[in-house]
């Protein structure tokens, strides 16, 4: 509180922060008159002096209807939206607030947008291919919207335009085979042939990972295990070096054995018997 006894900004309470900020609030009067229940609508974004002017006139009308502004005002808030290079350049050739909505189109669409030929209209019928992120039926909205903007009301040539600039080779391949008798009916058949190519796709995926799976499970199975030691029982089941029977090794081989204990009993039969003497 000042020594006058005045409250200053930074004596105040909670509640006064409170009817602070209510009175600090833009007024509604700002802003555009909406219809009720059309708060959320927003206007279109600022208008530049290169921006596309067809377009954003018609996101215009668009937002003025539904929000319910008065048709008198729809000049007014237009040019609220302009860009300062815009604005100017609108007020240096005469207009103004009080003019009507279709005085203040004219003269955009007379100074930024050049009108289109019947050629050219044709020509972006006849170039439009399907994109990458399109669908079959997207792709048939924009053909069907581009053979009206070129005035061609012939089904045919619809048909014929919306098969030549699919970007499926199966879609087309089939559409050519059984021609469809209307446009609708070929935008139906290369639907369901592109759900067919997605779950194909899918079902191929699935049968590679599985097939991967097989094959790894196969080389693991392939891998050689490390050896294992000798124990000592494998020993009996070599064969002897001296009778080639197996069970035993050649130090325990009966028939060695047997040479053996034969020949120690010739040795001491030699040496019990008497001495002969060559000179008697």
């Amino acid at each position: 509180m000042s020594s006058d006894g005045v409250r200053t900004r930074r004596d105040v309470t909670n509640g006064d922060r409170g009817r602070f900020r209510e009175h600090e609030q833009p007024s509604s009067t700002n802003v555009p008159a909406t219809g009720g229940g059309s708060a959320f609508l927003r206007p279109p974004q600022p208008l530049e002096a290169g921006g596309n002017v067809k377009v954003w006139l018609q996101r215009f009308e668009d937002y003025a209807q539904d929000a319910g502004i008065p048709r008198e005002s729809w000049s007014s808030v237009a040019m609220s939206l302009f860009s300062d290079g815009l604005y100017e350049m609108v007020r240096n050739n005469g207009l103004n607030r009080q003019c009507t909505f279709q005085q203040l189109s004219a003269f955009l669409e007379t100074r930024f947008c050049r009108p289109e030929s019947a050629v050219e209209r044709y020509l972006a019928f006849q170039r439009r291919k399907q994109c990458a992120t399109e669908t079959a039926c997207e792709f048939g909205e924009a053909i069907r919207s581009l053979g009206r903007q070129a005035g061609i009301v012939a089904d045919e040539v619809l048909r014929d335009q919306y098969i030549t600039g699919l970007a499926s080779y199966k879609a087309v391949e089939s559409l050519l085979c059984q021609p469809p008798e209307t446009f609708d009916q070929a935008v139906e058949h290369a639907r369901r042939v592109e759900e067919a190519e997605a779950l194909l796709q899918t079902m191929v995926i699935g049968r590679n990972s599985s097939d991967r799976t097989i094959q790894l499970n196969r080389d693991i199975g392939n891998v050689p295990t490390a050896p294992t030691r000798q124990t000592a029982n494998s020993s009996k089941r070599q064969n002897c070096w001296a009778c080639n029977r197996p069970g035993h090794v050649r130090r325990q081989c009966p028939t060695i054995q047997a040479d053996i204990s034969s020949g120690h009993k010739e040795n001491q039969s030699s040496r019990t018997s008497p001495a002969i003497n060559p000179l008697n």
